[in-house]
């Protein structure tokens, strides 16, 4: 069991710089901008969920992901139709 009076808690990276008393007072709060539904998350979520099936460990599957990754990354990219053409 979890002995939640000794653990410590902290504030997520996105309320890092909002005070709790800013976030009682029901003002308005400009967060920054982060992509939530890119293509890029999306392919996350799905490589990360595969994973999870099948590896066991925090390091196992960080490693099996970067192996995934790493010849995406290696891939030339095309922007536009002359890249795609030399």
């Amino acid at each position: 069991m979890v002995d939640w009076e000794k653990v410590v808690f902290d504030s997520p990276p996105l309320l890092k710089g909002i005070t709790s008393e800013t976030i009682a007072s029901n003002a308005q709060v400009i967060l920054p901008h982060y992509p939530c539904h890119s293509q890029d998350v999306e392919r996350n979520i799905k490589d990360v969920s595969a994973v999870c099936g099948t590896v066991n460990g925090h390091d196992s599957r960080h490693s099996v992901i970067n192996q995934t990754k790493k010849p995406r990354l290696d891939l030339r990219t095309v922007e536009t139709k002359a890249d795609f053409l030399r």
